[in-house]
């Protein structure tokens, strides 16, 4: 695949594209330095105001709802929405730390009011094993 445009690149970010689009353009940017440089920067400038994000319960005040690919949230840059559910919103990001895909997910902030704090970390490492599986 050629390298894509600005145009392109920003309806990935935005969602506009889907399917095989999105999964040829996924694949390109995982070879080729410029043109995710110019991906993220997309992805940043439709970003929330302030600078990148910071992990729930930091001092910004939290993650919003939705998070725009390109986004950074401490090391890890947002990719994509997964999907949402009753407890949280689940994102697939890029780690460049291991130079891998990971995905994150976000609790609603009701979500300790529905469990306690060891049954909820409980559950949250279990889903996290069965995933590295």
């Amino acid at each position: 695949m050629p390298c894509p445009t600005e145009d392109t690149l920003f309806q990935l970010v935005t969602g506009e594209l889907a399917g095989e689009a999105v999964a040829a353009l996924e694949q390109h940017l995982d070879t080729c330095a410029e043109c995710w440089a110019l991906f993220e920067a997309v992805g940043r400038s439709l970003c929330v105001e302030g600078g990148p994000l910071r992990p729930p319960g930091d001092d910004a005040g939290g993650i919003p709802e939705e998070l725009a690919p390109g986004c950074a949230v401490d090391r890890f840059i947002v990719l994509y929405a997964i999907g949402a559910g009753g407890m949280g919103r689940v994102y697939a990001a890029y780690d460049p730390k291991l130079d891998r895909r990971v995905a994150l997910k976000f609790l609603h902030p009701w979500t300790d009011a529905l469990m306690d704090a060891a049954a909820l970390r409980a559950r949250l490492l279990s889903e996290a094993q069965a995933l590295a599986k």
